[in-house]
């Protein structure tokens, strides 16, 4: 966080404090997402750098039918992702639709999702017992994880009437010029 911040601010970016530790929360990742593009005018190039742990939950409103990942979300880990806070895939399209036009946004993510298998899954039978000290590499998705991921996101849908929100998939070449915002990530959405 401290080299992307020196980094961008070398590269003349207005920067902002970055989120830490208790304060990268899922409402407070959201309300700096949703101040950044709100301040946002034609013209302005935002830049918006997470590291951290990604997972990918159970798709609750049925917007995952396709893709590469049928019936998940993907999913950033906020520091209260355990009560089932989790910031996913459409809520940053929803913040993303609120970028005025004429204004450039790029997303950074350096992060994985849990259950891989590949990079840190690796066989159960080899892995050693988990140290309660240790910081964990990615985020295993428990039953008790995904029910309170899915008890958070029924609450925000009767909070809000079930309003549906907008999403951004990978459509043809028309859809794909008129996107203002761009992603550099660290895996694939699997």
């Amino acid at each position: 966080a401290d080299l992307w911040h020196k980094t961008l601010q070398g590269l003349g970016f207005q920067m902002r404090p970055p989120l830490r530790d208790q304060d990268a929360t899922r409402d407070g990742i959201v309300a700096a997402l949703s101040s950044l593009i709100g301040e946002a005018r034609a013209g302005d190039t935002l830049v918006v750098q997470y590291a951290g742990h990604g997972a990918q939950v159970p798709d609750v409103d049925g917007d995952e039918a396709g893709g590469d990942t049928p019936g998940e979300d993907e999913a950033l880990c906020p520091v209260d992702f355990a009560d089932g806070r989790f910031v996913i895939d459409d809520d940053i399209a929803a913040l993303v639709a609120r970028l005025p036009d004429g204004a450039q946004l790029t997303f950074l993510l350096d992060c994985c999702h849990s259950g891989t298998g590949s990079r840190f899954a690796g066989n159960p039978a080899d892995q050693k017992p988990v140290d309660p000290t240790a910081r964990a590499r990615f985020v295993r998705m428990t039953d008790a994880l995904r029910q309170a991921h899915r008890a958070d996101r029924e609450g925000m849908a009767a909070g809000r009437g079930k309003a549906a929100s907008p999403r951004f998939g990978f459509g043809g070449p028309a859809q794909r010029a008129s996107m203002r915002e761009g992603c550099f990530a660290a895996c694939q959405a699997h």
